[in-house]
Parts: C-alpha cells; structure tokens; sequence
C-alpha cells in the first residue's frame, strides 16, 4: 500500500506502516489525520479525537483488501482482533473526490503528469478504479503542478509515480495519502487528452526540457473525457457497452485483446448456450471460438 517510500523511511520512523503519513507531514504535504494502533482502544481514541468515519488500513492492504471504514463507535468495538497481530495506520476520512495521478520524474523533477478523477472502482469501493475522467492538466492551474513539485522533491522520486489524493467538498484542498514508485495501467491515457508521456520523455532526453508552469490548453483535444479500462470491466458491462467501452478498448487494454474476450466473456457465454443449445450447435460453436481467439 505505502509502496517503496517505507523502505526508505522505516528506520526513521517506529512504525514503517506510517512512514509515508509522516514524510509528508514533516515536508508540509496536506495528509488526512493519521496514527498507528496496537489495538482496537487506540483507533477508539483516534476516533474521539478527529471523529468518525475513519478508515482502519493494514500495512499489506492491496487492491482495497485490508481496508476498513469505520461508519460508527459500534463497528469499531467489533474489528476483529486478528487485525491488530501486526499495527494498522488509521486514518481521517475525507469527503471527496479521489485523484489520481501518473507522473514521470527525473532526479525529482517533473518530465510528466496526467490527471484523473475516479468515477468507479472494480471488486470493491476501494479497489482499482475501472473508470476514470481525465482532465486536461493546462486546465486545472498552477497549484496542482506545485504540489507535484514539492511531491518529487520530497519523495526523491526519480522515475513513475502514480500518487493519490482526496479533493475535499469541505474546502477544495487535496490531501494526498498514496505515493507509489511505479506506473499503473492508466499511465499512457494522457495522449487523449493533449499530453503525450512519450513525447515529454523525448523531449527531455534529447533536449533537456522539463515541464515549466504555467502549463498550457491543448485545444486539439478536449478538456475533459470519461475512460473505460476494459479489462477492469464486468463483462455484463462490456457486452453492454457503458461508458461507450468498445470506442476505447484499443485505448486501454493490452494487445491481449483476444486472450480477454475468451477468457471473461466469450467462456461466460458459452456456459450460458451451452443450457439452451443441442449438442450439434455447441460443437459448432466451440469451432467458431476457437478460429475467433487464434485470429
């Protein structure tokens, strides 16, 4: 969850479940409120202080597994307490919209951004997000880019970074919470939306150039745009086609294309013929699939 950040910081800080809370607290980054707990007693003081609902968060959570939100005192007082054989970060709930973010920097500058907001998340609501819109970054100001900047300073970052934060309905401020050392499969969607990751690292390697505010409108391209990522989708989704998924499936998915639709649809089609079809028919069938998923 916390990424290679607490490598880095675990022997400064007690705890490395909190090592990236504390980094960006101690650098000025606005981050939720936060703590360690060795147990339930802790996370009730946590809540007593800053309130509730809170999020609850063990150190190996993945794709929103091991992430608890806590919506009352009662649902607390029942964690179980397997949970607490290793300390768990708790942590401020924000109201908001979540933000996410693929940067490229080099020696903590920033080469490139794209900037996207969550619209849904797959397995879970705090899963990998299946769909997203994406903002064009010449749109969204100048204070988004210096907080990138201060981001790449503070986490020495040199490489991808795909960071998370919460805009707040509150106060429109974002408090950021995530910061991992590596792409995401959204990484290159910025070319739809006017900036090209592989155009600024060319840019920079042959000519040295680094992105410099204030960042411009692309007027090619539109300010905003709603992306599937298809192989995130529920294939009842893709067959019905929301968020106009087969315009951008070439967009998003890998050049497994084939591989996908046999594996997640096709064979759950198959298994629904397969109750209402003679044999003669599936037998048929089954043919037509195999010369589809070899094409």
């Amino acid at each position: 969850m916390l990424g290679l950040i607490d490598k880095i910081v675990f022997p400064i800080f007690k705890s490395g479940i909190a090592g990236l809370s504390a980094v960006f607290e101690a650098a000025g980054v606005v981050t939720p409120q936060y703590a360690v707990a060795q147990d339930v007693n802790d996370v009730l003081r946590f809540a007593q202080k800053y309130g509730i609902p809170l999020f609850v968060k063990i150190d190996s959570s993945s794709a929103g597994f091991g992430v608890f939100e806590c919506k009352s005192i009662d649902f607390i007082k029942r964690l179980p307490s397997s949970l607490f054989e290793k300390p768990v970060l708790v942590q401020e709930k924000i109201n908001g919209t979540v933000i996410g973010v693929d940067a490229f920097y080099r020696d903590a500058q920033l080469i490139y951004y794209s900037y996207s907001e969550r619209v849904l998340s797959s397995d879970n609501d705090f899963g990998p997000s299946s769909v997203r819109r994406f903002r064009q970054v010449g749109d969204l100001g100048d204070s988004l880019y210096d907080e990138l900047q201060m981001m790449g300073k503070v986490l020495g970052a040199n490489g991808f970074a795909n960071i998370t934060a919460i805009q707040s309905t509150e106060n429109n401020v974002r408090y950021y919470f995530e910061a991992d050392m590596r792409p995401t499969a959204w990484v290159f969607i910025g070319k739809y939306i006017g900036l090209d990751l592989s155009d600024c690292i060319k840019r920079y390697y042959e000519f040295g150039e680094v992105l410099r505010a204030p960042l411009s409108v692309n007027n090619k391209f539109p300010l905003s745009i709603v992306l599937p990522l298809f192989f995130r989708m529920d294939y009842i989704d893709i067959l019905l086609n929301k968020y106009r998924v087969w315009k951008y499936i070439y967009c998003t998915a890998s050049g497994n294309i084939n591989i996908y639709l046999h594996d997640r649809i096709i064979r759950s089609v198959v298994v629904m013929l397969k109750k209402i079809l003679p044999k003669y028919l599936c037998r048929k069938l089954k043919t037509a699939i195999s010369i589809f998923a070899n094409n």
